[in-house]
């Protein structure tokens, strides 16, 4: 019994893969450093890791500052009531943002 468990686990881990991440910026602005996350309505919220701010790009390219006081954003996502939560790196903290 155990040898079939462990073969078990042997095939099971074979069939399972691992996922690659990596940052790409194809954005013209220099601002856009780290994560990028779009809302229901298409618009596009990006973290510069190097700033202060995180920004908000709408449909039609307008680029603006969403929200800012942050020490180095960068991990972003929204919850099912739309609140954006940033990861401030350099202040160890997860803040909620609403609109």
């Amino acid at each position: 019994m155990k040898k079939l468990l462990l073969l078990s686990l042997s095939l099971f881990a074979g069939l399972t893969q691992a996922q690659y991440v990596t940052t790409v910026n194809q954005f013209p602005d220099p601002r856009v450093t780290d994560a990028v996350i779009a809302d229901q309505h298409f618009n596009l919220f990006i973290s510069d890791f190097n700033g202060t701010s995180v920004y908000k790009r709408d449909p039609s390219g307008t680029l603006s500052v969403f929200a800012s006081g942050f020490d180095s954003p960068n991990g972003l996502a929204f919850d099912s009531q739309e609140n954006l939560f940033v990861v401030d790196f350099g202040g160890s903290a997860i803040y909620k943002v609403s609109y």
